[in-house]
């Protein structure tokens, strides 16, 4: 029982932190963990979250306290959204910003300010590395969604201009046997 009454005070205190410190609050786009989700209620025990996929998860409020808790619309309700993609290493960095810059401000969902922009991530192994970062204050509960709309146009553009999304390519090299042995079959 000493327990149990542990567990149900320190969520209650929690609770009353939560309530006094506004760490979260409701319609916060939040992150716990492995849960993802809106904010739909916090009483004196625990907090209700809406995951992307409509199930609700009660989470006691001693975790908001004791675990690391990021809050993705704690100043204003716009977030960035990454969508990382590779290139062939023929293409143009330059031309690739300035055929998806645009595109990107073409969607309901994209704001004008912040602007989207392509960043050059890097050198890969099979590619040029970039990130498209958009801004959004409409899609913070459908991020993938907005990923999904965006990468499809991503794919059209590149279709329409020739540009080549590389795949990982190997080199295998084979030798001979030196020891003049057949060599085993391969099934």
């Amino acid at each position: 029982i000493g327990f149990g009454l542990q567990n149900i005070v320190n969520n209650f205190i929690s609770g009353i932190i939560i309530l006094f410190e506004n760490p979260i609050k409701v319609g916060d786009r939040i992150r716990i963990g492995e849960i993802h989700g809106n904010v739909s209620k916090i009483s004196a025990r625990s907090t209700t979250i809406i995951t992307n996929e409509n199930i609700i998860m009660v989470v006691p409020n001693a975790d908001f306290i004791n675990k690391e808790v990021v809050n993705l619309t704690y100043n204003d309700a716009q977030i960035a959204i990454d969508l990382p993609f590779g290139v062939a290493y023929k293409e143009d960095p330059a031309h690739i910003r300035e055929l998806l810059v645009p595109m990107a401000k073409t969607h309901q969902g994209v704001l004008d300010t912040p602007a989207p922009d392509v960043l050059f991530k890097g050198f890969g192994s099979s590619s040029l590395d970039f990130v498209l970062r958009v801004w959004t204050d409409t899609y913070t509960d459908k991020e993938l969604i907005l990923k999904s709309e965006l990468y499809y146009q991503v794919f059209e553009l590149f279709k329409a201009n020739e540009i080549e999304i590389p795949f990982p390519q190997r080199d295998i090299h084979v030798r001979s046997n030196l020891a003049g042995e057949p060599l085993p079959a391969i099934d």
